[in-house]
């Protein structure tokens, strides 16, 4: 999960608006695909009829992500799966609490492992 938005930003922001408004009916199936970036691409290409058969959204973090502490992404705008899982809650569910607090605790779980981590090798 990369968080990647490849090409121009501002239509694939519009493009992906539009493919998540139409996510909003009905139920809906959130597949990540994670490992490093390197495995996660060759997943993805592995994955011809996977891929063929669902809606991809892609998104541009604002933010920078916890991970950046103890991992480098690739990109500035590139988050780590869990936190483009509590990203893609949101978006889908913007209006249900629980996807929300959903969000709270993976990003609450990602700081505590990045904290533990920091802390192990500064002690």
């Amino acid at each position: 999960g990369d968080g990647d938005g490849d090409g121009d930003s501002s239509s694939n922001d519009n493009n992906n608006n539009s493919a998540v408004k139409s996510l909003h009916e009905g139920e809906q199936l959130l597949i990540l695909i994670d490992g490093t970036w390197a495995e996660a691409r060759r997943m993805i290409m592995q994955s011809k009829r996977l891929m063929a058969s669902c809606q991809q959204i892609q998104f541009t973090a604002d933010y920078n992500s916890i991970y950046d502490v103890v991992r480098k992404e690739p990109e500035k705008h590139c988050i780590s799966t869990l936190e483009a899982c509590a990203h893609a809650l949101t978006l889908l569910e913007p209006e249900d609490v629980i996807a929300r607090e959903a969000k709270r605790y993976l990003e609450g779980s990602m700081q505590f492992m990045v904290d533990t981590k920091v802390n192990k090798y500064n002690s």
